[in-house]
C-alpha cells in the first residue's frame, strides 16, 4: 500500500501540529503516540456538521463529501474547528500519524457487529506491538492489540476492551451518553486503502445515523461531551449528566463550547433543519 496515497504538505502538517500544541515532534514511540492521540481526542471533534451541510445544500450529491481528503479535512479544522465522521477522521488521523514518523494503516470495522463495514479506525505499529487509535470513539489513550490475549484500558470513562477473534479484534467501546458499551468487530484488520475509505464514506450518503441531526463528540479532561437528539451529554467518572440543547442552544454550544467558527455554523443553520420527532408533521 502506498503510504503517500493521501497526504498533506509539510507546511500544513506544521500548522496542524502547532494547533494541537504538538510543535516538537516526539519520537515515534508509544509515549509519543499517546501524547499525540490525547491531543487529538481533546481538540479534533467527531462531528457531522460539514456532512449535514453537504447533504442539505443545493449542490448535494454533486461532489465528494467534505473531508474525504486529509488536506481538505485539516484546512477546514484549522479554519472552522470542524472534524468529521468516522471515515474522514480515521483517514486524517492516519495521514497525520504517518507524517509524524509512525507506521499506521486504515482499518474497516462493523459497528454493532452487523457484518457491514460501517466504521473506520486507525491501527499503529510500534516495534512488534500494535495499537488502536480510534478517531470516533476517542478512547483518550491507545488501545493495545494483542493477537494472543484480550486487553483493556481501565479509565472509568474511556475504558475499552479488545479481544482477538478470527476477523482480527472485537471491541467494547464506551458510549458517551450512557454508562454502557457498544461492540465493534474489525473486517479488514490487515488494512485498506484510501479509495476504500472514500467509497464507504460516499455510500453513507444513502444511510447513516449521522445524516439527519447534529451529532458531536469530544473529550474534555476525564470527561466526554457529546450532542445528539437536541441533548447535551457529559459522561464523567461521576456518571452521565444530560441537559437540553434545542433551538438556539445548539447553535451557541457549537460555537462557544466546541469552538466552531460562526461562519460554518451560520452555513449549517442556513442549509439544514432537524427533522421533527416521529409522529409530528
Amino acid at each position: 500500500m502506498d503510504a503517500r496515497e493521501d497526504a498533506i504538505s509539510e507546511e500544513l502538517l506544521d500548522q496542524v501540529l502547532e494547533r494541537l500544541s504538538f510543535s516538537d515532534l516526539h519520537e515515534p514511540d508509544l509515549a509519543g503516540l499517546a501524547a499525540l492521540y490525547r491531543e487529538w481526542c481533546r481538540r479534533v471533534p467527531f462531528d457531522n456538521v460539514r456532512k449535514l451541510i453537504a447533504l442539505s445544500g443545493s449542490e448535494a450529491g454533486s461532489a465528494l463529501l467534505p473531508g474525504t481528503g486529509a488536506e481538505d479535512f485539516f484546512q477546514a479544522w484549522l479554519r472552522h474547528g470542524t472534524g468529521g465522521t468516522c471515515w474522514p477522521t480515521a483517514n486524517a488521523l492516519h495521514v497525520l500519524i504517518r507524517g509524524c514518523g509512525f507506521s499506521s494503516r486504515r482499518v474497516a470495522a462493523s459497528m454493532a457487529e452487523t457484518g457491514e463495514p460501517t466504521h473506520a479506525m486507525t491501527v499503529v505499529t510500534i516495534g512488534e506491538s500494535e495499537y488502536l487509535v480510534d478517531s470516533s470513539m476517542l478512547t483518550d489513550s491507545p488501545v493495545e492489540l494483542d493477537p494472543a490475549r484480550p486487553t483493556r484500558t481501565t479509565h472509568p470513562v474511556f475504558g475499552t476492551e479488545a479481544e482477538p477473534v478470527e476477523e482480527g479484534w472485537r471491541f467494547q467501546f464506551p458510549l458517551p451518553f450512557a454508562e454502557a458499551t457498544m461492540s465493534c468487530r474489525t473486517i479488514s484488520p490487515d488494512g485498506v486503502d484510501h479509495a476504500y475509505f472514500s467509497e464507504r464514506y460516499e455510500i453513507s450518503r444513502v444511510f447513516s445515523p449521522f445524516n439527519v441531526n447534529v451529532s458531536t463528540r469530544r473529550n474534555d479532561g476525564d470527561s466526554v461531551i457529546s450532542y445528539g437528539g437536541a441533548k447535551r451529554f457529559v459522561r464523567s467518572p461521576a456518571g452521565v449528566d444530560e441537559s437540553d440543547l434545542s433551538g438556539d442552544a445548539l447553535r451557541a454550544a457549537l460555537i462557544e463550547e466546541l469552538s466552531m467558527s460562526e461562519e460554518i455554523i451560520h452555513e449549517l443553520f442556513c442549509t439544514w433543519a432537524p427533522l421533527p420527532p416521529s409522529g409530528e408533521a
